[in-house]
């Protein structure tokens, strides 16, 4: 598997084009929950292209995006938006001592190293600050049931990792043993014209890296969609957003006890 700070390399401008955003009600929650008022500062870690950078930026934080990867980054400078970018990777953001409120990770936390990334919040965090790990999720439904098989017929790299099956795997469950974790779960369906599934399904690092078979695979996909689709044209792409937020620099859950 390619090493997760370079895997998206090639998926850079599908990743920016096609991936989906973050509900409202996801926002609402982290903000409540963490009471991270305008000009707090905040630091999105594995930040990608700055989907959710730019949606803290827009509640009003001070946002500083962190990516390892240098084609994801010049993408989330380029579309601009209110946060700053460095270079920089979870367990090592080059950030100063006690400098953030609020860290967050968007579709990035189950790739960090988690011991490592745990002691660099400790350092980057001001006492008492908060991390927030969000996800969106694919959920059954007839295509994107059809696409899973798919999936695990076409990808070696997704059929040999459950742990990337959104359908059969929540990736909260890696940090939910930290204690006074609190979570919850918004819906984010969508209705999607062909174009934006398959330029989202040519987003995914497990297609780029695992499928050797490309044009089966996306002719595969157009079938199921053409089965599936609506009057108009789109399917319903199922999907829940999932958060887990804790304050304070817990150990990682193989340390504790």
């Amino acid at each position: 598997m390619p090493d997760s700070r370079q895997r998206f390399s090639a998926v850079a401008a599908a990743y920016h084009r096609f991936r989906p955003t973050y509900p409202a009600a996801a926002l609402d929650w982290i903000l409540a929950t963490t009471a991270a008022q305008p000009g707090a500062r905040a630091a999105d870690l594995g930040c990608g292209t700055g989907i959710f950078s730019r949606l803290l930026a827009a509640r009003g934080l001070r946002v500083t995006g962190v990516e390892p990867n240098p084609e994801m980054l010049a993408l989330a400078r380029e579309a601009g938006g209110g946060p700053t970018y460095v270079a920089g990777e979870a367990a090592r953001t080059g950030l100063a001592d006690a400098s953030v409120d609020l860290v967050t990770a968007a579709q990035a936390f189950h790739w960090f190293p988690l011991e490592a990334t745990l002691a660099e919040l400790a350092r980057i965090l001001v006492p008492g600050g908060w991390t927030a790990a969000v996800w969106n999720l694919r959920v059954s439904s007839p295509f994107v049931d059809e696409y899973e098989e798919l999936l695990e017929r076409y990808s070696s790299e997704y059929a040999a990792n459950r742990a990337l099956s959104d359908l059969h795997h929540d990736p909260r469950s890696r940090i939910a043993g930290l204690p006074g974790t609190v979570t919850t779960q918004v819906p984010n369906d969508q209705m999607l014209p062909w174009d934006e599934v398959i330029g989202r399904v040519r987003s995914a690092s497990y297609v780029a890296h695992g499928v050797a078979d490309k044009g089966g695979f996306e002719r595969a996909v157009r079938e199921a969609h053409e089965r599936h689709r609506s009057g108009e044209g789109k399917v319903l792409w199922a999907m829940r957003t999932v958060v887990i937020a804790w304050t304070g620099s817990p150990p990682a859950p193989a340390a504790m006890g």
